[in-house]
């Protein structure tokens, strides 16, 4: 199940449930922001207390450029401009190692002694001239899942 709410690169349909990925990831050395932000109606630090992770999915591999480094990042507004603060980040994704599909995933280390800051959101940093867009889903979730693991039924604890 996926929570829109949580849902900063992409969007989901309301009648197919579809999620169509962020379309705008490209340009040369530059930083692009995830479509939305989550308003945590006041300051807050991120992953005291609980844990919470990134999740990234790459929906189409970009053609050219080097390398794109997704970060979490928190700012005081909702464009993510203004004391931006990255908490977290997937690392330097090359793009030669891309794959449609390829899911990335890293626990953000808690905030611990920060003030925070209002608005939670990702920056998309390229390194290299990227001329065809990546397409990528990235959400905050609190559950890690594995969508290649599959248990058998009728399992038997003794």
């Amino acid at each position: 199940m996926q929570d829109s709410k949580l849902l900063v690169s992409g969007s989901i349909s309301g009648t197919t449930n579809a999620i169509t990925p962020q379309s705008n990831i490209l340009g040369n050395g530059v930083t692009v922001n995830s479509d939305y932000s989550i308003d945590m109606l006041g300051t807050r630090d991120i992953g005291e207390g609980q844990a919470v992770y990134l999740k990234s999915v790459i929906a189409v591999v970009p053609t050219g450029g080097t390398s794109i480094t997704v970060n979490a990042v928190v700012a005081d507004d909702a464009g993510l401009t203004t004391n931006v603060t990255t908490i977290g980040t997937l690392g330097a994704i090359a793009v030669a190692n891309m794959a449609a599909g390829q899911v990335i995933e890293a626990l953000l280390p808690p905030q611990i002694g920060s003030l925070g800051r209002r608005y939670l959101g990702v920056q998309y940093v390229i390194s290299g001239n990227i001329t065809v867009a990546a397409q990528m889903i990235t959400e905050f979730t609190l559950d890690l899942d594995d969508p290649k693991k599959f248990y058998p039924s009728k399992i038997t604890v003794v």
